[in-house]
């Protein structure tokens, strides 16, 4: 099975995701120009929402109405036209996948097809439904979210400061390559001060497989706590872009949400969950990534390039398929050290 998966990841194209035909053509076709929104309602709209995301929808209503009522000739958006207008305007779209009702496996890749849990045998569809309409129409019991990574990219590249902060990567790897013993050809490495110091890095920066407008990528999983004194398995895995610098790629608002894995279980088979994510990943790779880059005012070829897959020792064996930390031979090296009660 985990070999279907791999090869689903190697054969993948954009036309076979999950996304509308729309976002297809705009991933191939980026839009030109930086991101403006000349419209000043809009925006105070979309501000609106976005201050509002923590709150309820009625707090949103209510807010607009004290608006409305101050300035009745202002064109403020609905709930729903502000939603819609976020995410034209960020690039933010999420794809829905069919999932096991308790979390076994998501019906994606070599389960795409399957109409029971292969793990539990629970149903896929709701059986009500699809006895009411004769095997017509199917309803999944349970569906999770994923959040393809290209269209957020190109609207990052789109705005002027984010596609400034984002050239500081290949600026610090050509200072590093700069630095060559005369004798040898290595690169010398007088300060380990961040990613691109290391040795895999520097070799794919030398073979070509690393490029000036390449996006690096880091990968991240873990469980997360979601209430305080009850036990909740929900996963959340998450993008961090490298190519910024070490004092920006890890605030908020450039770790990206990739994929939720809801509860009410841990899930048996992960790669099902984060297939999506990494099939879309991989069909820009092959097809190759274009990005209308706002500090160079054209579009460039900017393929992601996964530099690191990351997790703590409680979620790593969930992303290698090894042991867990708990196991006899707990070690992912294998280094010999024994578990014991």
């Amino acid at each position: 099975i985990a070999s279907q998966f791999v090869e689903g990841v190697k054969n993948a194209t954009l036309d076979e995701s999950n996304l509308d035909p729309e976002v297809i053509h705009r991933l191939r076709n980026p839009i030109e120009g930086p991101l403006v929104i000349e419209d000043q309602d809009k925006l105070l709209s979309m501000k609106l929402f976005q201050i509002t995301a923590k709150a309820s929808q009625a707090t949103y209503n209510e807010v607009r109405e004290a608006i409305l009522e101050r300035h009745p000739t202002d064109s403020i958006l609905s709930y729903d036209q502000a939603k819609k207008a976020v995410q034209e305007h960020s690039g933010v779209v999420s794809m829905k996948n069919d999932m096991c009702p308790i979390s076994c496996v998501a019906f994606t890749g070599p389960y795409e097809d399957l109409e029971k849990c292969p793990k539990c045998q629970s149903d896929r569809y709701d059986q009500e439904i699809l006895k009411k309409s004769k095997g017509k129409k199917k309803v999944a019991i349970r569906q999770y979210y994923t959040i393809p990574m290209g269209p957020v990219l190109q609207t990052l590249g789109r705005t002027e400061e984010a596609s400034h902060d984002m050239d500081y990567a290949w600026g610090a790897i050509q200072e590093l390559m700069g630095n060559v013993d005369p004798q040898t050809g290595e690169v010398l490495v007088e300060d380990f001060n961040d990613f691109h110091c290391g040795d895999e890095v520097v070799k794919a920066v030398q073979r070509g497989d690393i490029k000036k407008n390449d996006i690096l990528l880091m990968f991240s999983m873990d469980g997360a706590q979601l209430y305080k004194g009850k036990k909740s398995d929900c996963w959340i895995y998450i993008w961090i872009i490298l190519n910024l610098s070490p004092d920006k790629r890890y605030k908020k608002r450039y770790v990206f949400p990739g994929g939720f894995i809801p509860g009410p279980n841990a899930p048996k088979d992960p790669d099902s969950f984060i297939y999506p994510g990494l099939h879309h990943v991989s069909a820009l790779q092959k097809e190759g990534f274009k990005i209308w880059k706002a500090s160079l005012g054209t579009t460039v070829l900017s393929d992601p390039y996964l530099v690191f897959l990351t997790a703590d020792g409680v979620g790593l064996n969930y992303l290698n398929g090894n042991a867990g930390h708990k196991s006899y031979n707990h070690c992912r090296r294998m280094c010999g050290i024994e578990g014991r009660r």
